[in-house]
Formats: structure tokens, sequence, C-alpha cells
């Protein structure tokens, strides 16, 4: 499933690809109008959701998707809000949701409402929020130069972060390793993805790895994201790549190119849980897989 700035939902099964000489012209994708504005959020869900697409965006709406009936439906909805992130717990019943002035909102999928009053958590735009997989307790959010760590159970008005990762520049995304680690992938507009392990040390990440992350303002910037087993991490290339690094090392392990077919630079990426697939999307509105 992949989401765009106009509120586009596209699904393809890339298990079931179309006869290239089908007269009907079925390229095999389905497209819905799923919101009105830029979706920030698109993820398959868990427990609950699981089966089910959780999206959230900037007009102010939270939306699940359920493919066999075809038919989204709207969680929750805010006048006020641009949410600019969101995720799940692993029960499906409850979400983090997060908005482009700093905001954290604790939502209740069952029902379709905020638990509690929303909490300035940030002063500028939260571009990620995760949970961690090893610590149902424990997210992370990214902001502005600042990569915070928080306990579910301690936010209430003024809470305090359980730790505090500063970075030199734009901090865009801090993801959990899937394996339940504890590691903590950042990166960073200051030409660096970083690895940290903020239980054991706040004060300087594991491992750090020089990245080229000047996107410029045509394109999305780079989120770099763990592999499925946690064995390395991806992130796009300004040279029309994705690339695979050793989260111990730094070492690049491999790069996944088709310049024939991915001529844009891709700034977001997708592991399968599964499958060892690699989906990469890119500004021209396309999303090219790899298998591994």
């Amino acid at each position: 499933a992949s989401g765009d700035k106009e509120g586009h939902i596209g699904l393809w099964r890339v298990d079931e690809m179309p006869d290239e000489e089908d007269e009907d012209g079925d390229d095999g994708v389905l497209y819905y109008r799923a919101h009105g504005a830029y979706i920030s959020h698109c993820k398959w869900g868990h427990g609950a959701l699981r089966g089910k697409l959780f999206t959230c965006a900037y007009d102010g709406a939270v939306r699940v998707l359920d493919p066999q009936a075809g038919a989204f439906q709207e969680t929750v909805y805010s006048e006020e809000d641009e949410f600019s992130a969101c995720d799940q717990f692993a029960d499906g019943n409850t979400a983090l949701v997060c908005d482009n002035a700093g905001n954290l909102h604790q939502l209740d999928v069952r029902v379709g409402k905020f638990t509690s009053p929303s909490l300035s958590i940030h002063e500028k735009k939260i571009n990620t929020v995760h949970v961690d997989p090893g610590n149902q307790f424990r997210f992370a959010t990214s902001t502005n130069q600042l990569v915070s760590v928080w306990d579910v159970r301690k936010l209430k008005k003024n809470a305090k972060s359980l730790h505090d990762l500063v970075h030199a520049k734009s901090s865009q995304a801090a993801y959990w390793c899937p394996d339940g680690s504890g590691a903590l992938l950042t990166t960073c507009y200051d030409d660096a993805l970083r690895v940290w392990r903020p239980a054991e040390d706040d004060a300087k990440p594991t491992a750090v790895v020089k990245h080229n992350n000047q996107t410029g303002r045509w394109v999305l910037p780079f989120r770099a994201i763990w592999s499925a087993s946690g064995d390395g991490i991806l992130c796009g290339s300004m040279q029309r790549h994705v690339e695979i690094f050793h989260p111990s090392t730094g070492k690049s392990l491999a790069k996944y190119q088709s310049p024939e077919h991915m001529t844009a630079i891709a700034s977001r990426l997708a592991c399968h849980r599964s499958l060892d697939y690699v989906a990469a999307g890119t500004a021209s509105g396309r999303v090219h897989v790899y298998r591994a």
C-alpha cells in the first residue's frame, strides 16, 4: 500500500502480476481517494487491525481500510489538526497520533475517540512516532533537532521524556528495531544515519553511517528503516538506488538499483514482514519492488 500528497491510497498485489498483454489494460492496482490532503502515515495493522490499513493525513482524519469490504472507516476526525504521524500498539485497539504543532493524541480505535486531552510534547511538527516492538510502554518521536523517548504510562500535562537524543540538524525519522532489542535508528539532515540504545546510553550513538541526506526542496527527506529482521539498515540514495548498511559497523552491504526503471529518487521505503520484498516509493508517483 502507498499514499500520496493528494490523499489517494494505492493497493497492489505484487505476487499476482497482471499479464502484460491484458487487453483490458488492468495493471492490478486498486486506487482509492481516502483523504482530502497529504497522507502522512500508511501502514498495515496489528492485532485487531491485522489485515487492515491504518492511515492518517493532513485533513485531520484517521481512517481504517478493510480491503475485503473495499471501504474506509473514519476512526476520528478533527477540524483543528493536521496529523503528521501515527502508530498503533500491538493489540491494534489503541494508537498514538501526532500533529504539525507538536501535539500527541491517544486514540481508542474501537470507539473512535481520543482517550485524553492532547499533550504538547514538542514545539514543532512531529515527523514520526513509533512504538517499540520490544517494549509496548515505550515510544519515540522525532522533530526538529530532537528525538525523544517516552513512557506511555507517564503521559500527562508537562510530561517529561525518558531520553532526549540531540541532533545537529532536523531529525526526519526515528524507528525502533523490529527484533525488540531496543536499538533506535534515526535519520538526520546532518548527513548521518545513527543507531542508538537509549536505555544503555543516551549521550552518543553506537553506530554512525555517513550518508548524503541533502534531498533539497523537491524531494521528500530520506527516512532510513530497518530490515524486517533488524539485521540491516535501508535508505534511499541521491544516486537513485536503495542502499543497505550493517547496523553495527555502518558498512555498505548491498545496493538495489534498476536504472532503466527507477529513474527518480526513492525517499520512502518499506520491507515486507515475512517475504524478501523491499518497496521504494519515488516522487514520480511510482513504487518499485525489489525481490532480494
